[in-house]
C-alpha cells in the first residue's frame, strides 16, 4: 500500500468508524504501514479535558484544561451567544497568526522539540497542526480523538499534502493572539 492509500484508509475510519472503534482500528491499519504510531493521551467519554480541545489548541499551546483562561472563556462566551459564532481556535486564527507574522517559520533541520507542523491543503489552507518531539509528530486528530505521536505523513488525507514548520510560541503569546484576533472578528460580525 503506497502513502495514498494509506492516508485514504486512515481517513475513512476517521470518518465512519464509532468512537469506541476508532482507536483499534487506527492501531491495527497502522500495524502494516507505520508500526510506530500510539496514543499519547487518549480521548475518554466524560472527561472533557481529554477531548475539548482540537490539534490546533494543542500545537499552540492552549490550556483547553483551565476554564478560567482568557481563551476559554472567550470561546465559551462566543458559544453561548451565538451557536454559529465563526471564533474558533481553527484555521482563520492560524492564517491570522500567519498574516500577523506571529508564526516564525524555520527550516526542516532546525526543528527542535515543541515546535509547531501545520499542514496546507494544496490552496495552502491550514487542515491540521501538531508539535515536533524526537523527530516525530504529536498532533490531535479530530476535536473528539485522540492525541497520536505519529511519523509526519500518518495522518489522515483530509489533513493536508504540505507542511511547514514554526517555532514554538508561548501559552502566553497564542492568549495574547487569540484576543486579539477575536476581536477582528467580532467586529465582522454583523
Amino acid at each position: 500500500m503506497n502513502e495514498k492509500e494509506f492516508r485514504e484508509k486512515l481517513q475513512n475510519i476517521i470518518d465512519k468508524c464509532t468512537y469506541a472503534n476508532k482507536t483499534q482500528a487506527i492501531l491495527e491499519l497502522c500495524k502494516t504501514y507505520d508500526p510506530f504510531i500510539r496514543v499519547v493521551r487518549e480521548a475518554i467519554n466524560g472527561k472533557p479535558e481529554t477531548f475539548r480541545y482540537n490539534c490546533f489548541m494543542y500545537a499552540f499551546n492552549i490550556n483547553h484544561e483551565n476554564q478560567n483562561n482568557r481563551i476559554m472563556q472567550i470561546l465559551k462566551q462566543e458559544f453561548d451567544k451565538n451557536k454559529e459564532t465563526e471564533i474558533f481556535v481553527a484555521d482563520k486564527f492560524v492564517k491570522f497568526c500567519l498574516s500577523r507574522k506571529y508564526l516564525c517559520k524555520i527550516s526542516f533541520n532546525k526543528i527542535k522539540n515543541d515546535d509547531i507542523i501545520i499542514y496546507f491543503d494544496k490552496n495552502s489552507v491550514p487542515k491540521h497542526a501538531g508539535k515536533v518531539k524526537n523527530g516525530r509528530v504529536i498532533s490531535k486528530w479530530g476535536a473528539g480523538g485522540n492525541l497520536y505521536e505519529h511519523s509526519i505523513w500518518v495522518v489522515p488525507i483530509k489533513y493536508g499534502t504540505h507542511v511547514k514548520y514554526f517555532k514554538e510560541i508561548s501559552e502566553e503569546n497564542s492568549e495574547k493572539y487569540f484576543i486579539e484576533y477575536a476581536e477582528t472578528q467580532r467586529n465582522s460580525i454583523p
